[in-house]
């Protein structure tokens, strides 16, 4: 990588572009702001200390060019900074609409503000392994809200004037609430040899919300036609999704689908509808969760978790033939959380799974139905990398599903890490002996073995459009799927994905409703349509715990291909698409390197949700979260530590952001390895956003970390007016080290009866608390009263008052945004607005 002398990266190579002496570049201009992006073939290796001194030496950023629109350099930019560019792979243009040789098709919306200054108003990005470029352009309201869009799509392979969507805006702006109210879709595309545009789809969507910001009902309307109610949601006093329901015509009177939730007191959840109850049309999946407080389910005796790991899963679904009979799931986990078996009660079973120390699976066994005989034994073999090199399967199974058995060897990778050779296919695959050729972002664009199949996306890393020998042609449009059969002369709109699962075509001008109904990670579990009148299961899906799908009964054709995590399933390959990688679920490992591998070090690159995929996804192959965005605290314990972190600032004289407490030993880790900081209740917002626990037994050892010169004298002082017992095993500290006691014996581990002075409760250090507001913040109500004075002028404020009362206030609105997602915008000017007043009125120096 190599920066300018504004640090600002313009150049930077990967290990495949090395090979060519090709750099990606990336231009800027004065407000250093990223203008335009693109390839830059150097011909041959030339040295960092070059580089740097040609870029050091050129102009350091690039400005507009209004006139200059000819071919040879129609960017709309005069680009002076070295290098020039090869390829120009997508310009920005900002603060006006005076850009080059837009499309014919692009037009101003009436009412559309012309005070654009600092706002991206139009893009322009290129189709990769060709030389189409699409354009995208932004229209606002006067107060910067995106009120239309107009983006051009890649329909039939073709950019052209006459493919493109327009879509507008509407809000409402009361009581401090900006709520995005309808979207409303045109959308354009040249199926056959028109010179205009022709209207495809109008999509109308409407959106009604509860008193706090809540998204409530979701309407949608294609073609004028009737107005479906989409989903109806209703919520708890604490934010939870209580209960949804699905596909009104009658505007929210009767529903074709109603589903519940549970969740026990740590907000964690237990049921979606009740597997104990048989299903019915109304209510055609179930599951039940079970964690810590566990019962047997059939034929097994699950081991209780109590650190968020599920230890059971039992649901039931509408089958045809219909059967009552739930199946269950029971997990096993090492001393990592890493999954190490799911035993199934149909015998559905992945077992015996080991791992290496960077979380790269050593071996698999996998069990199908009511066979004893192993379906995969896989063992793989890494020769001291994270890139599988060979895998034995030592089953005997020759069905049509899983691993094949025998040892394949023949694993390769490119110089950026992506799998570019597997040398066997799955079982039941049509492509032998695969090939894979990656484009310049790590993503598959051409697959050979037997057959070919190819991808188009833009620069951006969209997927636009995919061929295959077998199924035709796919082009992806922003959730509209338009499919051409092998044989079919003209794509057609196969699909339009909903918020709740898509709108078919039903060959008569209209649109019929699916749904997808999924488990506690978003995995597709049951499909049914609305056609009838009646909800109708019409493909109903499990899968093995790492995400290879169980066969299981009739599928009603089309068959829905977005399963597990919602992902499309590539039926060649037997991989999902997750868009920034692809996943191979029958060996449990993605096929290329974690783009976000710096964040996850302590992880193999290729390790699946850090081997746990029970509890943990990612959304797009970038991020392993927590879906259910569980908040595992123990709020006594942080009130009790933001408390000593106020003693010691005011004891030693120093400034609280001045130093950091970190809080070690036992579970204290985020998954991207870092500490939990205690110090201005960090770990609260850490705690809720990486969704990870404090457990201790004995005593919590702190580092004070950031600087030195803060003794015991000043540590005990602190420990004393808290009400913390300190340094329990008698030892005196000077270099930042010390405990604090929990009152916990260290060898017997029994709990003294002042364990719950800062404990959630006396029996286990993970029991969540939900404190309310009041609870939160005691002081809350009195700063109220000192604001105001202060803001009045009548009475001072110290710098050290100041920074407490903006440290619970900050605590209050973190408390809130936990509970109202939507409202964090609103809630974040509300605090910088306060700030701003405080420091003008009291002139407090920050």
């Amino acid at each position: 990588m190599v920066y300018n002398r504004l640090d600002q990266l313009v150049l930077s190579q990967d290990a495949n572009q090395r090979a060519g002496n090709q750099w990606t570049v990336t231009k800027y201009d004065a407000q250093g702001r990223v203008i335009v992006t693109g390839l830059w073939n150097a011909g041959s290796a030339i040295n960092l200390a070059t580089l740097q001194s040609s870029i050091y030496a050129a102009v350091q950023w690039d400005t507009r060019d209004y006139t200059n629109t000819t071919a040879t350099n129609p960017t709309g930019y005069v680009i002076s900074s070295y290098p020039q560019l090869s390829t120009v792979l997508k310009i920005n243009y900002y603060d006006d609409y005076t850009f080059p040789a837009k499309p014919s098709t692009v037009t101003t919306p009436s009412g559309a503000s012309t005070n654009t200054t600092g706002l991206l108003t139009a893009t322009v990005t290129g189709v990769l392994n060709s030389s189409d470029m699409l354009w995208t352009a932004h229209y606002y309201d006067d107060f910067g809200r995106l009120t239309q869009s107009y983006a051009q799509h890649y329909l039939g392979g073709v950019s052209s004037p006459y493919n493109y969507d327009v879509v507008t805006n509407t809000y409402d702006f009361t009581d401090f609430v900006n709520e995005l109210v309808s979207v409303t879709r045109l959308h354009y595309g040249k199926i056959t040899t028109n010179t205009a545009a022709v209207l495809n789809a109008t999509i109308t969507n409407t959106y009604v919300y509860d008193h706090i910001g809540h998204k409530k009902q979701t309407l949608e309307s294609i073609n004028g036609g009737a107005n479906i109610l989409l989903s109806q949601n209703n919520y708890n006093e604490i934010g939870q999704l209580m209960v949804k329901q699905l596909h009104s015509t009658s505007n929210g009177s009767s529903f074709l689908q109603n589903t519940s939730y549970t969740y026990n007191e740590r907000g964690w959840l237990l049921k979606i509808n009740d597997p104990t109850v048989a299903p019915s049309s109304t209510q055609l999946f179930a599951e039940q969760l079970q964690y810590n407080n566990v019962t047997a389910v059939p034929n097994i005796s699950p081991t209780p978790q109590y650190n968020g790991n599920i230890a059971s899963q039992t649901w039931w679904a509408m089958t045809n033939p219909v059967t009552t009979a739930a199946k269950s799931y029971t997990y096993s986990y090492d001393n990592l959380n890493r999954l190490t078996g799911g035993i199934s009660t149909d015998n559905f079973t992945e077992t015996g799974i080991n791992y290496d120390l960077n979380g790269n699976i050593t071996k698999l066994n996998r069990y199908m139905g009511s066979s004893t005989t192993a379906l995969d034994q896989l063992t793989y073999t890494y020769n001291g990398t994270n890139q599988v090199q060979s895998i034995n399967d030592a089953a005997v199974d020759n069905s049509l599903y899983g691993y094949r058995p025998g040892t394949y060897s023949g694993y390769q990778y490119d110089p950026n890490g992506n799998m570019k050779v597997l040398p066997t296919p799955p079982n039941g695959s049509a492509v032998a002996n695969i090939n894979i050729q990656y484009n310049l972002l790590n993503l598959p664009w051409n697959i050979t073995g037997g057959k070919t199949i190819t991808y188009t996306y833009d620069a951006d890393g969209e997927k636009l459009r995919r061929v295959s020998p077998n199924t035709g042609s796919t082009d992806y449009i922003n959730g509209i799927q338009y499919d051409q059969g092998v044989g079919a002369t003209v794509p057609a709109i196969s699909f339009i994905q909903t918020e709740e699962g898509k709108a078919v075509p039903d060959g008569a001008g209209g649109y019929n409703y699916t749904y997808y109904l999924g488990d506690q990670l978003g995995n597709t579990r049951l499909t049914f349509d609305t056609k009838t009148g009646v909800a109708v299961m019409s493909q109903q899906d499990d899968y093995y715990p790492f995400g290879y799908e169980i066969s299981r009964g009739t599928v009603t054709n089309p068959k829905n291909e977005y399963l597990y995590n919602k992902k499309e399933l590539q039926e060649e390959l037997q991989q999902y698409d997750y868009g920034a990688r692809f996943y191979d679920p029958v060996i449990a490992t993605w096929t290329t390197i974690d783009p976000s591998a710096e964040r996850y070090f302590a992880l193999s690159p290729y390790n699946y949700v850090a081997d746990n995929p029970i509890k943990l996804i990612d959304p797009d192959g970038n991020d392993i979260i927590n879906p259910q965005h569980m908040v595992l605290s123990n709020t006594m314990l942080i009130r009790k530590m933001h408390q000593f972190d106020l003693a010691v600032a005011r004891i030693s004289g120093r400034n609280i952001h001045s130093y950091k407490f970190i809080i070690t030993g036992g579970d204290r880790y985020k998954k991207n390895g870092d500490i939990y900081s205690a110090t201005n209740n960090n770990i609260i917002r850490k705690a809720a956003r990486h969704s990870r626990h404090l457990q201790e037994e004995g005593a919590i050892a702190v580092d004070l970390s950031t600087i030195k010169g803060i003794d015991d004298d000043v540590l005990k002082a602190a420990a004393a007016e808290t009400g913390f017992r300190f340094n329990p095993d008698g030892a005196d500290y000077d270099d930042g080290h010390f405990h604090i006691d929990l009152d916990i014996n260290h060898k017997s581990g029994k709990r003294s009866k002042y364990a719950s002075e800062y404990l959630d409760d006396d029996d286990d250090i993970d029991k969540d608390h939900k404190p309310t507001d009041e609870e939160l913040n005691k002081n809350v109500i009195a700063e109220q009263q000192i604001l105001k004075e202060a803001l009045s002028g009548n009475t001072s404020m110290t710098e050290a008052l100041f920074g407490q009362i903006m440290d619970d206030w900050y605590r209050f609105m973190i408390r809130v945004k936990q509970q109202n997602q939507e409202n964090q915008k609103i809630l974040d000017e509300l605090k910088r607005k306060l700030m701003t007043r405080i420091i003008i009125k009291t002139n407090v120096k920050l």
